[in-house]
């Protein structure tokens, strides 16, 4: 009687005991542990307004033989400071190239961002630190001509010259503005923010315009009207001698000015003359043209040139 002990579950030890290293060994083997590394920034130091790189790769650990994907974000960012990873996210060691944004009108001084890595639950991070050498960047815009002329009707193009101080880069929305008094002309820009170092505006005016009045007015009409119907009246009286005769001319006289009524009514049309236009006024006029990169702490430019038109 009894039972045999055997390999695996059997009915004289069970399970039997449990061998502690091959179960922690067998259990790292499939849960996620890394490590996230970060060169320095590339450059270590940076005029506000600019970008710094580095490269962060992923290390497994504890025998981990399984593919993670793991991604990334960053924290610890103060204001007026983005990151970026490209790609947002890799299988495996990676690596991912992480970049950090400095705003142009940053204070100058050291700063530090925190990279993250994230898999199944588990993070890992390393901090890099970042230097702001310079600050208050700014513009300066110039005219390329002082004065631009054109004709009545015609268009010109302006071109508007940017100058960077303090290593400003960023790309400026442009707004160009003409006073009420040149009316009818326009000034058109770049339809989106550019960083160039010059920009083209297009002036266009207008020509002047101009159509003939009619000639009869409403009162002439009505003063023709009355007296044609009298002139019959008076032909058809005149010489009468005849009673009878006489009656049947008023009687046609009284039919002809019913007609000339109602010819009367068709004379009263409305008067189709029409305004001469000048087109856009002759003389000199200022346009101004105004920069700004927006945001919460924009950086704002303008300068003005004058348009004669002749």
């Amino acid at each position: 009687m009894g039972y045999s002990a055997g390999a695996g579950y059997d009915l004289v030890t069970g399970l039997g005991s449990l061998d502690i290293d091959a179960f922690v060994k067998a259990w790292a083997a499939n849960q996620v542990s890394f490590t996230a590394s970060a060169t320095a920034l590339s450059p270590a130091s940076v005029i506000a307004g600019n970008s710094a790189t580095s490269t962060v790769t992923i290390t497994a650990q504890n025998t981990y033989s399984g593919t993670a994907t793991y991604s990334f974000s960053c924290s610890g960012v103060p204001t007026g400071m983005t990151c970026s990873f490209s790609p947002a996210s890799v299988t495996g060691s990676g690596p991912t190239q992480f970049t950090v944004t400095t705003a142009p009108n940053m204070v100058a001084g050291t700063t530090s961002v925190t990279v993250v890595a994230t898999s199944q639950g588990v993070s890992q991070s390393t901090t890099l630190n970042l230097t702001i050498t310079q600050t208050n960047q700014s513009f300066t815009l110039t005219p390329a001509v002082g004065t631009y002329t054109v004709a009545q009707g015609s268009s010109t193009t302006a071109t508007i010259n940017l100058a960077a101080q303090n290593g400003f880069n960023t790309p400026l929305a442009y707004r160009c503005s003409v006073p009420t008094a040149a009316t009818g002309a326009t000034c058109i820009g770049p339809s989106l923010a550019t960083a160039a170092t010059s920009a083209a505006f297009q002036i266009r005016t207008v020509a002047p315009s101009s159509a003939l009045n009619r000639p009869v007015d409403r009162g002439s009409r009505i003063f023709y009207a009355v007296l044609l119907p009298g002139l019959l009246g008076i032909m058809f009286t005149a010489g009468s001698r005849k009673r009878s005769l006489r009656a049947v001319r008023m009687l046609g006289l009284i039919v002809v000015l019913g007609v000339s009524t109602l010819w009367l009514g068709s004379c009263g049309g409305s008067n189709n003359s029409s305004t001469a236009t000048g087109g856009t006024p002759k003389g000199t006029y200022s346009i101004t043209v105004n920069a700004t990169t927006g945001g919460a702490a924009p950086i704002t430019g303008s300068t003005t040139f004058q348009l004669t038109v002749q």
